[in-house]
């Protein structure tokens, strides 16, 4: 005959409940880790195309430069994160402040969901003055 431990059926009874929660924790480390990471790429995706809107642009362009040239560091910053899968839902807006000549990129999307229902929301912004060159001599 064979016999059972005393405490063996409570021990099963206990793995069945146990084991779902740490497969849950588990998921939402990887869950974080994910978002994390997607965080990092869309600030990178913000930092490149606020880089790019602020170049110089050369004296004497035609009026709307500036504007083209903020849009150029919006095409940037898609080009940079078209490729990845670090997120969903992809965004960029970008803009340019005539009164302060300040150029802000913003990349926005979702985290990917490993946990159903568990979405996490990503929003980076990257900003600075367009740059400028001037004589030696000018004021």
């Amino acid at each position: 005959m064979h016999g059972r431990l005393h405490g063996e059926s409570g021990s099963t009874a206990e793995l069945v409940v146990v084991f779902p929660l740490v497969m849950l924790l588990l998921l939402l480390v990887f869950q974080f880790a994910l978002w994390y990471h997607a965080t990092h790429v869309a600030q990178a995706a913000a930092q490149e195309g606020a880089r790019v809107a602020r170049m110089a642009i050369p004296a004497g362009s035609a009026p709307g430069a500036e504007q083209l040239q903020a849009d150029a560091g919006g095409d940037h910053a898609r080009d940079f994160i078209a490729g990845m899968g670090a997120f969903d839902n992809k965004t960029v807006t970008d803009s340019w402040d005539p009164a302060t000549d300040v150029v802000h990129v913003t990349v926005s999307g979702t985290a990917p969901s490993l946990v159903p229902g568990f979405r996490l929301a990503i929003s980076e912004h990257s900003e600075g003055r367009r740059e400028k060159f001037r004589p030696e001599n000018a004021p």
